[in-house]
């Protein structure tokens, strides 16, 4: 789960020497602006481009609060965006605020650049993007109304700004567009937009290096031509995902992922349906944001987050890539109003951003639907993303100790004469080969237990470890044996992966030859998908004089082809196969699920006993402790130990141990705040996800009861590294709900 804070950068609005003329004395702040572009450099915040807006109507009659008329309002009507925004002046500066400098009172906005004789037009609707020290400004929508296609680029060393001019190719002038930087390639890319004629669903290249500009030619699941749309870039830089927008049809919530290295889209489906139960039940799950145009989205560690789009939306929508699905994540602290044509950026600090200006519903106003400018303040947005929920990095840590050999207490015998080393834990969810790992450690009295598979292939098996370790098959060095072998040891996940991969490779020039294959292999699973594909193609496989000749010499397969072209179509996998039936294509789900059975059952092999200071043990998997806590690897790895003692009561220990086997304790918010704040001090030492699972846990208990007992609890806990969030919290909370009155007394009380 994300836990998001918004506060309020305190800035101070001072005079300074790059001022205008005739202006020399007056405040430099920006305006309240929609549809500008904000950039950050440097610990530097920039500032540029936009409209200068006030009060926003739709159908209302474009009055004040207080019934006057204000000529500043825009009334909104059904049509297009460049159409509801004229009428307005533009902002043709560039305000700069530093938040790194040191300076006694709050930092102060300045005018950045207004030396230079030569700067681009001012514009609003285009995009601007941070390429080393410059920012990179393209398109937009000038004072006159008239679409631009000019590239300007702002050096933020020397403040100066220069227009880059292509030395081959042509894009045609847009606004409302999107645009990725992209470091790898030294490269802008251009998407969408609204051009002279209608909507764009290219992407355009400008290349720094050529100073050429190039339409890409992409495949896949292509989006749609759209405007009003939102991208953002992995933290890896190997994609770009982009969700929403605005088209002929209105508004979308379809959301896609494009992969640089091969210019490929995919759409990414994130319904609900045929989900595991675990994310069903999950109350912040929902199948996608709400459809939106002029919304922000940004990456974060693994995550995709939107925000906006909607004047009623005052949630930050969160994308988990490795759950695969949307949570609607409440926004603590200062209120993050719900807004469209807003700005976003990304500061230094991981989880932090900045943003500005938009425009919101007037919810004083909701017979007219009034729309009013965002107050002009920088709001921050601060995400938390809980170690404990990551289930990623302990798969990772457990892969990195197989490669580095740590804490490896199983050996297998692959083959002739192929050797695999890993960890008992992780491969003893196959019933299989539980039973054989059971077997050979009454036999061998060793610390690595070795067992022979002299008919396995060492490549299919190489395979099956990756899949179990990594829950990725860049590539299958054979599909159909890897498959049965999952049948046989019960990985009924990998099963599924085959599944798909298989089906996906299915051509009618290919098919028969498959069918031949896993008929001799006896591969069931995927026999049943060969007959399934020669029910729905038939004519067009028999057509194939190749296909009729390979048949020809397996006469109980053509026959039954044959009957395959008249008969009802074969079952389903599911029905077939009911081992199958919502198994997610994941491994580290399904090796979550073995942990929670073997909390609340019997613990196989477990190997190391921990015993609390009461002289309460508890037996448990050494290696699990080791992949989720480098002390306990350290420990562990270095001593060896087969029994440790731990420095705390044993109900303290019992509730980190089924923490660290289920993911959770208890039912969340049954635990008592005083056992929360018992478990965080204990697990500070030996296990900070657990730390972080209570810290949350306090942070859902935030209410004007709680709010100063767990104001008290920050300060006992101060030393954990996540406590300033629930501090904040708790602030804000008493803040909100308190009279002044009150709060001296709450003061008084903190003070005592």
């Amino acid at each position: 789960m994300s836990v998001v804070f918004s506060s309020i950068i305190n800035t101070s609005s001072l005079s300074t020497s790059k001022s205008p003329k005739n202006a020399k004395n007056t405040s430099i702040q920006p305006p309240s602006l929609i549809q500008h572009n904000i950039l950050f450099w440097n610990n530097c915040i920039y500032v540029m481009n936009g409209k200068i807006a006030k009060n926003l109507t739709k159908g209302g009659s474009g009055k004040t609060s207080n019934g006057s008329q204000d000529s500043s309002a825009i009334h909104l009507s059904n049509v297009d965006a460049k159409t509801f925004l004229s009428g307005v002046p533009l902002e043709d500066k560039v305000y700069k605020i530093d938040l790194g400098k040191k300076q006694d009172k709050s930092p102060s906005w300045i005018l950045a650049g207004t030396e230079n004789l030569k700067h681009p037009e001012p514009r609003f609707g285009a995009s601007a993007v941070c390429r080393k020290d410059s920012f990179v400004v393209f398109g937009g929508v000038s004072a006159k109304g008239e679409l631009l296609n000019d590239l300007w680029e702002f050096n933020c060393k020397s403040e100066t700004w220069n227009q880059l001019t292509a030395s081959s190719g042509i894009i045609g002038a847009r606004a409302f567009h999107c645009a990725a930087y992209i470091a790898s390639q030294d490269a802008l890319l251009i998407l969408f937009g609204r051009l002279k004629n209608g909507l764009s669903g290219d992407i355009y290249r400008f290349s720094f290096k050529t100073e050429a500009w190039e339409l890409l030619n992409t495949h896949g699941k292509i989006p749609s031509e759209r405007e009003l749309a939102a991208v953002t870039l992995s933290d890896n830089g190997q994609h770009l995902y982009a969700f929403g927008g605005k088209s002929t049809k209105g508004k979308h919530d379809d959301f896609f992922r494009l992969n640089l290295h091969t210019f490929s889209w995919e759409e990414i489906n994130t319904s609900l349906v045929g989900a595991p139960a675990n994310i069903c039940d999950d109350q912040s799950v929902v199948p996608s944001p709400p459809k939106m145009q002029a919304h922000v989205m940004f990456f974060d560690r693994g995550h995709v987050l939107v925000h906006g789009g909607s004047y009623a939306s005052h949630f930050i929508y969160d994308f988990s890539v490795h759950d695969a699905v949307w949570r609607k994540i409440p926004v603590r602290g200062h209120s993050l109003y719900g807004r469209e044509y807003h700005s976003l950026v990304q500061a230094n600090t991981a989880g932090k951003f900045i943003v500005l200006g938009g425009f919101r519903e007037d919810i004083t106003q909701p017979k007219d639907g009034q729309r009013i400018q965002v107050p002009k303040k920088l709001e921050c947005v601060q995400t938390f993303h809980f170690k404990h929920q990551d289930n990623l990095s302990k798969h990772v840590t457990f892969n990195a100790m197989r490669k580095s050999g740590q804490m490896i207490d199983l050996k297998f015998l692959v083959g002739k004469d192929k050797s695999f080393h890993c960890h008992q834990l992780l491969v003893q969810r196959s019933p299989y080969l539980s039973h054989l790992i059971e077997e050979a450690a009454r036999k061998q009295d060793a610390k690595v237990v070795t067992i022979s598979l002299p008919d396995v292939s060492p490549l299919v098996f190489h395979d099956f470890l990756t899949w179990i370790y990594e829950n990725n098959l860049p590539q299958i060095h054979s599909i159909i044996d890897l498959c049965k072998l999952a049948r046989e040891y019960g990985i009924y996940d990998l099963v599924v992966h085959c599944a798909r991969q298989f089906h996906d490779k299915i051509n009618f020039k290919n098919i028969i030859h498959l069918f031949i294959e896993v008929e001799n292999k006896q591969e069931h699973t995927l026999r049943l998908l060969c007959q399934a594909y020669i029910y729905d193609h038939y004519t067009k496989i028999l057509a194939d004089t190749s296909n009729v000749q390979m048949l020809s010499q397996v006469p109980n397969l053509l026959q039954e082809v044959m009957l395959l072209s008249r008969d009802k179509r074969p079952a389903e996998m599911a029905e077939k196969f009911p081992e199958l039936k919502n198994v997610p294509q994941d491994s580290f789900k399904m090796f979550d699920t073995y942990l929670h059975s073997l909390w609340n059952g019997k613990r196989a092999n477990a190997d190391l006993k921990l015993v609390a200071r009461d002289s309460k043990s508890f037996l448990v998997h050494g290696a699990l402790l080791a992949a989720q806590s480098k002390v306990f690897l350290d420990e562990l790895t270095t001593l060896s130990r087969t029994v440790m003692k731990i420095n705390a009561d044993g109900v303290i220990l019992e509730k980190i141990i089924e923490f660290l086997y289920k993911g959770s304790i208890g039912e969340g918010n049954s635990v008592s705040i005083e056992l929360l704040k018992d478990i965080a001090v204990i697990a500070h030492q030996w296990v900070p996800s657990v730390e972080d699972w209570a810290i949350e846990i306090m942070l859902d208990c935030v209410n004007k009861d709680t709010a100063t007992t767990l104001l008290s609890v920050c300060r006992q806990l101060r030393a954990l590294e996540n406590i300033e969030v629930l501090k904040q919290v708790c602030k804000q909370e008493i803040a909100n709900k308190f009279t002044v009155e009150e709060l001296a007394e709450i003061i008084a009380n903190l003070l005592a």
